[in-house]
């Protein structure tokens, strides 16, 4: 009789704790929802601290930026960039997805808040370094002067731009000499790389401002036959790719830049660029 009388008070106590840690549960549901937005974690945060929560990658990339990044005939986003990082991840086993193709600008505002988990392309400034996580160098090229032929002048300091007109794609980057010394000359920005060569047939700029690579389709077009490149560069530009500094991924940083530095030394990086320098000429000569 004992016996019973003590299994029933077990049952009676294993009764009340198991409702004590249902109206505990209940208890902490109701705690958490009467928190503001600000003490809570966000799905970002979360998945932060936890790293199993990366199984894949938003990418993206200019659209018009050959050969780095840019919008095949078909609307697909091609070039050196989504080819090299591709290329990282599947070392890595890492799933990728593109981001829809948006202006440059949302693009960077979408990468420093953590919208965005990687830039496949972008030049190296102090200022994007100290925004984004940027890895080593994947490529490089001259940022040029170009002229009609018979408008060439000579060009050794940036003095030598003064009291001429110019123009340059909206967001390229420009480096810090030349947006310190920009005031001082009559510099405009268009809409794109067309825009800037068709008015330096029109005589309405003396000088365009591009990169070497992103300006060889167009001059190789028919149209663009009269003009050129000075001879001396206005600056090198560094080629990188960056991280988040709020990517749920951005654990994978250092690992990714092992792989894309071993292969830039395998051949594998140069391969990928040749390739887009060869198409770019044989599209160019059918124009």
């Amino acid at each position: 009789m004992q016996q019973i009388v003590i299994y029933v008070r077990l049952v009676i106590i294993f009764l009340i704790v198991i409702q004590c840690c249902l109206l505990g549960s209940a208890y902490a549901k109701v705690l958490n929802s009467g928190l503001n937005k600000d003490d809570q974690l966000t799905s970002t945060e979360l998945s932060t601290n936890n790293p199993n929560q990366c199984r894949q990658l938003l990418v993206g990339g200019a659209q018009t930026w050959f050969p780095y990044a840019f919008l095949d005939q078909q609307g697909k986003q091609v070039g050196i960039g989504y080819e090299v990082t591709e290329l990282v991840f599947r070392d890595l086993n890492i799933d990728i997805k593109y981001r829809e193709p948006i202006p440059w600008r949302r693009l960077t505002e979408e990468l420093s808040v953590g919208k965005l988990d990687l830039l496949v392309a972008n030049y190296w400034t102090e200022q994007r370094a100290q925004r984004w996580l940027m890895t080593n160098e994947f490529a490089s090229e001259a940022l040029n002067i170009f002229t009609l032929k018979n408008q060439q002048f000579d060009f050794t300091q940036l003095s030598d731009l003064v009291n001429k007109r110019g123009v340059v794609t909206r967001g390229l980057a420009l480096g810090a000499e030349l947006e310190a010394y920009r005031s001082k000359l009559e510099l405009r920005d268009v809409s794109g790389h067309k825009q800037g060569f068709t008015m330096l047939n029109r005589k309405r700029a003396d000088y365009l401002i591009l990169a070497k690579y992103s300006a060889l389709p167009y001059l190789r077009q028919k149209q663009n036959h009269n003009i050129v490149a000075l001879s001396q560069p206005l600056s090198q530009y560094s080629v990188r790719m960056s991280f988040s500094k709020q990517s749920r991924c951005r654990h994978l940083f250092d690992d990714f830049n092992q792989v894309l530095t071993r292969r830039v030394a395998d051949g594998s990086v140069e391969r990928i660029v040749n390739k887009y320098l060869t198409e770019a000429k044989i599209v160019s000569s059918s124009d």
